[in-house]
């Protein structure tokens, strides 16, 4: 989930209750009873917004708010003043925070408050994210081919090695070796297809599928191959009939977001629900993935579509990582989002079919 922050000296459990009841679930609310107590945990939390309670805020601590935003200039800052305080909420605006006058505590008001402020937050958020993603893929589209194109040429010659020195070392070693080398070379092969995918450099071939087999096929073929517990709910209707689509890319892609949460979710309560229905845009599907229970996405949002970085988080076998599928459904004109979610993740997919 989202991290926000509470700094209030007094009535902090109402205004706690307040934001999270505001942010309806989204996000782990903090609290603190002064700023100063925030910089030791501010990179442990990452927090999206801050409230803080200024009915009595000094000019110093104002001071602290100024280094505050300007040492983390993400963070969305929100003071609440009494009226009594309206000429030192003029000087807060100057440091750089929102300051609001409420007295008392219009709750509807900061309600909304609270609402439109985390919600903007979080959508610059996720633009810093496509930006640099957008980066990364260049970076990989060029890296991909560098990688291959030497792994491909050591099998080639270890290959005529072995087949002109019969007799001359212990072919038993020679076996081993090989088999690590060969092992190792498709290890790494899986990881140049991975940053292939993640940058789009093999493009889809569109055929006419069934989307709502291929969907279910895919459930059913992750949980057998983790020999899983924990059973996939679907619900996929009234999906178009000959979707135009490469039936083995958007396999590869949801096996991968399949096994991540399987992978991650408790078998005693745990849950994975897919579901898929047309989108109200033309043309297009929503695909949804719900982990309830499963690993917690909080300190990982913002790196789980890097290429390599889920398979530090999880084991993949044969495998590709969430980049791959991030990539595959991008190469298809579509878009991915996950968020956190309490106890579990949630990821979105909008697919064009058409």
């Amino acid at each position: 989930m989202h991290n926000v922050i509470l700094v209030a000296n007094s009535d902090s459990e109402e205004l706690k209750v307040l934001m999270e009841e505001s942010l309806g679930g989204q996000a782990s609310v903090i609290s603190y009873h002064s700023l100063p107590e925030v910089f030791p945990d501010i990179l442990k939390v990452e927090p999206l917004l801050a409230l803080i309670d200024a009915k009595s805020v000094s000019e110093e601590e104002l001071g602290v708010i100024g280094t505050l935003k300007s040492t983390y200039p993400f963070i969305r800052i929100i003071l609440i003043f009494p009226m009594s305080r309206r000429d030192m909420a003029a000087r807060a605006v100057k440091y750089g925070a929102d300051a609001y006058i409420l007295e008392p505590y219009y709750l509807d008001e900061l309600s909304q408050i609270l609402q439109r402020k985390f919600l903007n937050a979080v959508q610059e958020t996720q633009k810093s994210i496509d930006t640099r993603m957008d980066t990364l893929s260049s970076l990989v589209e060029g890296l991909a081919p560098e990688i291959n194109n030497p792994l491909t040429t050591i099998r080639g010659f270890l290959q005529i090695l072995l087949s002109q020195i019969p007799g001359k070392i212990d072919r038993e070693e020679v076996n081993e070796i090989y088999n690590l080398m060969e092992k190792e070379s498709q290890r790494i092969g899986q990881i140049v297809l991975e940053m292939e995918n993640f940058s789009r450099i093999r493009r889809p071939k569109r055929v006419p599928i069934d989307l709502k087999a291929l969907l279910e096929r895919t459930a059913t073929e992750s949980i057998r191959s983790l020999d899983s517990s924990v059973a996939v709910n679907k619900e996929i209707e009234n999906l178009p009939e000959g979707c135009l689509l490469d039936a083995d890319q958007i396999r590869s892609a949801m096996t991968s977001i399949l096994k991540f949460l399987l992978m991650g979710t408790d078998p005693a309560k745990g849950s994975v629900e897919l579901s898929a229905s047309p989108s109200d845009r033309d043309g297009y599907v929503n695909i949804t993935v719900r982990g309830r229970h499963t690993r917690s996405l909080a300190q990982d949002l913002h790196r789980v579509f890097v290429p390599l970085y889920s398979r530090k988080i999880i084991k993949f076998g044969e495998e590709l990582g969430l980049s791959s599928a991030y990539g595959i459904i991008r190469g298809h004109g579509g878009r991915i989002r996950v968020s956190p979610l309490k106890n579990g993740c949630l990821f979105q997919i909008e697919l064009p079919v058409s």
